[in-house]
């Protein structure tokens, strides 16, 4: 696991997230486009993997539906990548590197 570029990538998805600036979808977009999609599933602790794995097929599928994103959707994606940023963080801070 690369923990210090997952964690650096994380936390500017997380930061993007909480930019004054744009929409909750344009949020999730950039925080998708710049910064999850360059962390490869093997970066992720085993038991997190699966987890990111279906985060990123759903931002996927939620970004890429070509119509516009209903605010409780792209809600519930950014919860979903905050958790993942905490539980990755607790994984590391545990000593289960």
């Amino acid at each position: 696991m690369e923990t210090k570029t997952t964690k650096r990538e994380l936390l500017a998805a997380v930061c993007s997230l909480g930019a004054n600036e744009g929409t909750v979808e344009q949020r999730i977009r950039t925080a998708y486009e710049r910064h999850l999609s360059r962390l490869p599933a093997a970066h992720f602790p085993g038991h997190l993997r699966r987890d990111y794995e279906q985060l990123m097929f759903d931002l996927a599928l939620l970004l890429n539906q070509g119509s516009e994103v209903e605010g409780k959707s792209a809600s519930s994606l950014a919860k979903r990548i905050v958790a993942l940023y905490d539980r990755v963080l607790k994984n590391t801070t545990d000593g289960k590197r």
